[in-house]
């Protein structure tokens, strides 16, 4: 029997740790998974009055050495993958990085036409199904809160993004940046700028696979996770 290494799931924007439960269980096998809720956020939905990478990073940084966790592994989802490069880049905490559908090109055009995504009108109006999935995860106090945090968010990140040329290149250790070619919000092309600005990294797409995680192939994702984060 092998020891198993640690592996950490940082999950994605407005989403909460609950959504790892299905692929935890093809993965529980082979290593000791740490997953928890980013602020803001599910269970800390009435911590933080302003989002930021850095308070992220910063705050998985804290559950790292709280812990005791050497060089862990990461997994991470959309939002959660900028998060553990971010992180990264200030600490050499990892020993290896897998991000899925994690959108790198922030620009304020982008931001612009990523912003209807934020607007709590909009989303009660169009997909009300999501408007309830984001009240069950954060709470009917906490949700339009939290979209307005992410916008905001999302315009700093496109004035002056964590990620720059410089950050990228204190990342040393082996990253895979993964996407699914249906993702709408992600691009193959950003996706492989950011591969080229690495030391170490590779770039893999997914068949037939959106940008949400409850739509991705638990077989195929769990096996990639598998092959490269080891």
């Amino acid at each position: 029997m092998h020891n198993k290494k640690d592996i950490i799931l940082l999950h994605g924007a407005l989403g909460t740790s609950q959504q790892f439960t299905p692929l935890i269980s093809h993965l529980e096998g082979e290593y000791n998974i740490h997953t928890f809720d980013l602020p803001a956020h599910g269970e800390l939905a009435y911590q933080a009055d302003e989002l930021s990478m850095f308070s992220f990073a910063n705050y998985v940084r804290n559950y790292i050495i709280k812990n005791n966790l050497q060089k862990p592994l990461v997994f991470g989802f959309s939002m959660g993958g900028f998060v553990a490069l971010t992180l990264q880049s200030q600490t050499n905490i990892f020993s290896k990085i897998m991000t899925l559908n994690t959108k790198l090109e922030w620009d304020l055009e982008t931001a612009e036409r990523e912003q209807k995504m934020f607007d709590p009108e909009i989303i009660l109006e169009k997909v009300p199904h999501y408007a309830d999935l984001l009240i069950a995860m954060h709470g009917e106090e906490n949700w339009k809160s939290l979209l307005a945090k992410h916008r905001n968010m999302m315009f700093t990140i496109a004035k002056s993004t964590p990620l720059t040329d410089y950050a990228l290149s204190k990342i040393n250790i082996p990253v895979l940046l993964t996407k699914g070619d249906r993702d709408n919000m992600v691009t193959s092309e950003e996706t492989r700028v950011v591969v080229g600005k690495l030391s170490d990294a590779e770039f893999y797409e997914f068949e037939n696979t959106a940008h949400p995680i409850e739509k991705i192939d638990l077989n195929l994702l769990s096996s990639k996770i598998k092959e490269f984060l080891i």
